[in-house]
């Protein structure tokens, strides 16, 4: 109802309660007033609502209305509905959407971001990332972007290579082949949580990491021929000779044989079975005596240049390896 009727009904209402002239008092009802969506029940003796009204105090203001109107008869029950709120016109407002891998450009009426989503037939998940809070107002020219977020745990399965143990023999043939033990690789087992935006990796997190089989030790014999394979007592013969030359007398040469004697029993295809060393003294690994010689697997003169090499590089003398040795076992 426009506000000068709703004054002068008001106006002629209050006339004619202070002249009393014609003016019946009403019973005593109880009337529902809601103001805004707030609601309250009063209990009033006006005729009508625009008395009603005036004994509640409402406060008039342009942009009011009325439900019922004014001049509605009060009876008991009744429900009396003021709302405060500005009309106003909702232009359709021009929007970008970037969800599901697609931009979507489009106008619409809705006031907020919720009403939007609702609108084009969009839920948001629990998890999922919307750069806009649902409340928020629509604006014209308002680019947003709706992010599916998944976390889920994975397991994968990863092969453990398994290592292999060579020994080098004079029974097989140069470069021959025979299998001793066949090789299994092992298993690791990983179980992560993995978190997804749009269908992306963003982030895993390790929850458990073990080792479902341990790969199994491959081992191989190599064959060298017997070229080149000598005895101990012709490779320590060997040995007495370059000692010699570096200068060392038969007592370093007795630590020698002491050492080498522990190590490899001066044989020159001697290995580690566990950690792969090689040779007379016991190279880890055994290519290393290959800055001697290529036929470092099998000439037991290129072995022991190597080892005096070693030797004299970091213990001086064969006696200080020898003392080494018997204090930590090995050198």
């Amino acid at each position: 109802m426009q506000l000068r009727r709703l004054i002068g009904i008001v106006a002629l209402t209050l006339g004619a309660t202070c002249s009393g002239l014609g003016m019946t008092s009403a019973s005593t009802v109880d009337v529902t007033l809601t103001v805004d969506g707030v609601s309250a029940t009063v209990r009033s003796d006006a005729d009508t609502v625009a008395e009603l009204l005036f004994a509640e105090r409402v406060p008039i203001a342009p942009t009011m209305t009325v439900e019922p109107s004014p001049d509605t008869h009060v009876y008991d029950g009744l429900s009396v509905a003021i709302n405060y709120s500005q009309p106003s016109t909702n232009p359709p407002k021009y929007v970008t959407l970037s969800v599901d891998g697609a931009t979507h450009h489009f106008n619409t009426s809705a006031n907020t971001v919720e009403a939007l989503l609702l609108e084009r037939g969009l839920t948001l998940g629990a998890a999922d990332r919307l750069n806009a809070t649902l409340a928020a107002r629509v604006r014209d020219g308002m680019r947003l972007r709706l992010q599916r977020v998944v976390t889920q745990e994975e397991t994968q399965e990863e092969e453990i290579a398994f290592s292999t143990n060579r020994s080098y023999t004079a029974d097989l043939a140069p470069g021959e082949t025979r299998v001793l033990a066949a090789g299994v690789p092992g298993i690791r087992t990983i179980k992560s949580q993995v978190t997804y935006v749009d269908g992306v990796e963003e982030s895993r997190t390790v929850l458990l990491d073990e080792i479902t089989s341990e790969p199994v030790l491959e081992k191989l014999e190599i064959g060298v021929g017997s070229v080149g394979v000598v005895s101990a007592g012709s490779a320590q013969e060997v040995a007495h000779r370059l000692v010699s030359e570096r200068g060392w007398d038969d007592n370093e040469f007795q630590c020698l044989v002491n050492l080498w004697q522990r190590e490899s029993n001066w044989r020159v295809t001697a290995e580690n079975e566990w950690s792969g060393a090689y040779g007379i003294p016991q190279a880890l690994p055994g290519d290393k005596m290959a800055a001697f010689g290529d036929d470092w697997r099998t000439n037991a003169e290129t072995q022991i240049k190597w080892g005096l090499h070693y030797i004299a590089n970091r213990y001086a003398t064969p006696c200080g390896a020898w003392d080494f040795f018997l204090a930590k076992n090995w050198y």
